[in-house]
């Protein structure tokens, strides 16, 4: 046997069983037809990324949308969301749409601000999981403002004619916001004046208005639900020569007074003698 040829065709049937056992799942009917297609090995299943947001804020009775829509799986497989509340309020707030990406959640009424805390957990089609959690801030809804007034004061009730006269009330907010609150001053059902006062929760404040009349009668007083009244008066005038008059009456009485007083005396002395 011709050794060349024994060498040459043993090299090509070794070529020949290599390229079937080294390649056998790279080799496909596109080689055929001239394209070579290069298909990468398998990587193992890598878990899921949550993603929660936060931290989120909703006022006392409302609701608030918590978003996890960005959460992933880094192969791109569909992942499962389960949305769950981990802190005490748990009994109280309540999850609408929780297997969801994006759910909304009901707050309770509470007496002051309060945090509970919210956990996202997602999960691939392998059953690998990733789980977060945020704050989610329940703000409690201060009560409105609240005014009363009271203690109307009217100084002087009987003024003269021209006379100042100063009318009081004292304004209270009882609520538990700043407000504005308007004051109105009627006098005979006509509106005399108005202010409008700034209160911060729970504080008061003295509103005074004045006010003059010339003519005697009795005004009425209505200071928004509070009323009173105040009586223009003339004073009293005392002409000169009544005075006068007078003065000489009362001395011509006392000389009367003190002659009957000495008279008695003088008639009690004669009796005893």
């Amino acid at each position: 046997m011709n050794l060349k040829k024994f060498s040459m065709s043993f090299a090509i049937v070794l070529a020949i069983s290599l390229a079937v056992f080294i390649y056998p799942e790279t080799v496909s009917a596109d080689q055929l037809e001239g394209r070579i297609n290069v298909t990468e090995p398998s990587v193992g299943n890598e878990p899921p990324i949550a993603s929660i947001g936060g931290p989120y804020s909703v006022m006392e009775g409302g609701k608030i949308e918590l978003d996890g829509a960005e959460s992933r799986d880094p192969d791109g497989e569909p992942v499962d969301y389960s949305w769950k509340i981990t802190s005490n309020l748990s009994r109280k707030a309540i999850l609408e749409d929780s297997q969801t990406s994006t759910p909304f959640l009901h707050a309770p009424l509470v007496d002051s601000d309060r945090k509970i805390i919210v956990s996202l957990t997602v999960k691939d089609e392998h059953e690998a999981v990733d789980r977060e959690k945020t704050v989610v801030t329940i703000k409690n809804n201060p009560a409105p403002a609240d005014f009363s007034l009271t203690d109307l004061s009217i100084d002087p009730e009987n003024p003269k004619p021209g006379e100042i006269v100063t009318i009081s009330t004292k304004v209270r907010n009882h609520g538990e916001q700043t407000d504005d609150y308007e004051i109105e001053l009627l006098i005979e059902n006509r509106r005399e004046n108005t202010e409008t006062v700034e209160l911060d929760p729970n504080t008061a404040k003295i509103v005074q208005f004045t006010t003059s009349r010339e003519n005697e009668k009795t005004y009425r007083v209505k200071v928004n639900d509070l009323t009173g009244s105040f009586t223009v008066e003339k004073p009293l005038i005392i002409h000169p020569l009544l005075i006068t008059i007078s003065l000489f009456l009362a001395v011509i009485i006392l000389i009367i007074l003190f002659w009957w007083f000495f008279k008695d005396r003088r008639d009690e002395k004669r009796k005893k003698r």
